[in-house]
């Protein structure tokens, strides 16, 4: 259920299609800016979108994706996103992280799964992530 809309905050951020190195788009300035903008307006909760095979999830996923991560611009992106995992979770806030794989624009089908293994080809439409978020 939400509640106020000052109880919490959702930022969903977007990647470049190209990410090169130089771009720290998750981890500075942005996760700092929506900190400090919480926190001057009272608000005590962020849930964020981040990705399999980030964080502690990164035990979680197969191999090949592994591999994938590594050989693509994608290691950049995950160098990022778990920098911005570390500055919410670093905030004293409540700190909610979700973390798809293979999200895709598709029309809601209202199930999410919460896996604790990764295997094969996982996909979920974006709006059964938003909407996961938001209850």
């Amino acid at each position: 259920m939400l509640g106020n809309i000052r109880d919490g905050a959702y930022p969903f951020l977007n990647f470049p299609a190209m990410v090169e190195k130089r771009h720290r788009f998750y981890s500075h300035p942005t996760p700092d800016a929506i900190l400090a903008a919480m926190k001057a307006e009272g608000v005590h909760r962020v849930c964020a979108v981040s990705s399999g095979g980030v964080g502690d999830s990164a035990d979680i996923i197969p191999g090949f994706f592994k591999l994938f991560v590594a050989m693509s611009a994608m290691k950049h992106v995950f160098v990022e996103l778990n920098a911005m995992e570390q500055k919410y979770f670093q905030s004293g806030l409540e700190v909610c992280i979700v973390r798809p794989s293979g999200l895709v624009d598709q029309e809601a089908t209202g199930k999410v799964i919460v896996t604790k293994k990764f295997t094969g080809r996982a996909t979920i439409p974006r709006a059964d992530v938003a909407s996961y978020m938001l209850d």
